[in-house]
């Protein structure tokens, strides 16, 4: 592993919640809400202090996914450099545990928004894919299951976004399949609480900006794809 530029750091990485966008010319890793970039170039960026750029090599995904679950710091964030990005990708998911989920962006007749308190953050209804499933069914059943509600219409199909986390000494990467939706259903909405589901609820405009200072960026960039 090659560093090609530090900001004034010593190298450390947190790994723990990694989320992946895939964008036409890189991949978008989020480390505990500090993003990890597989990119080709870095002549594009604006650097600021606390970026760290690597020139990837076949054995430097194994060292950072190593230092995901032994360090708690990380940098603001990290260019990973290679000429073919989709490379690294697959390099990290033949490592991997493979796991497909769906979840939806969800709105009301009002035009609010559905979203869920979960682990102290709020979070958008989401779940694992069941056997033989598609996911735009798994997406509509797990909305239905965590809020509590019915008459679900998907609209259009988002952009998906790929999470990896250790599991019984395994690292498994999700893949989370995200569907626009709307919803005519105006009965009470009931949170799963066995899944850790403490709070439901539909937001207006301003509530949502809110609450996006509290949710993961992986978070907000399903949000900003509507």
């Amino acid at each position: 592993m090659q560093i090609l530029l530090q900001n004034g750091n010593a190298f450390g990485a947190a790994f723990k919640n990694i989320i992946i966008l895939n964008l036409s010319f890189m991949y978008k890793v989020f480390i505990n809400n500090h993003p990890l970039i597989i990119t080709k170039t870095d002549s594009d960026f604006d650097l600021v202090e606390d970026d760290l750029f690597l020139q990837y090599d076949a054995s430097s995904l194994n060292e950072l996914l190593n230092l995901a679950h032994t360090h708690d710091n990380f940098f603001r964030r990290i260019y990973l450099v290679h000429k073919e990005p989709k490379k690294v990708f697959e390099n990290l998911k033949e490592q991997c545990r493979w796991i497909e989920a769906a979840g939806g962006l969800v709105k009301n007749n009002k035009n609010e928004l559905l979203m869920i308190f979960r682990s102290g953050k709020w979070d958008l209804p989401k779940g694992k894919l069941e056997k033989n499933e598609t996911p735009e069914i798994a997406g509509i059943r797990e909305v239905e299951e965590e809020c509590g509600i019915s008459k679900l219409k998907i609209i259009k199909a988002l952009e998906p976004t790929f999470h990896t986390y250790i599991h019984k000494e395994k690292m498994v990467l999700k893949k989370t399949f995200w569907y626009e939706m709307t919803c005519g259903d105006d009965k009470k909405l009931i949170p799963q609480k066995e899944e850790g589901i403490t709070e439901v609820k539909w937001m207006k405009k301003e509530e949502v900006e809110e609450a996006k200072k509290n949710t993961y960026y992986s978070i907000l960039d399903v949000l900003n794809q509507k």
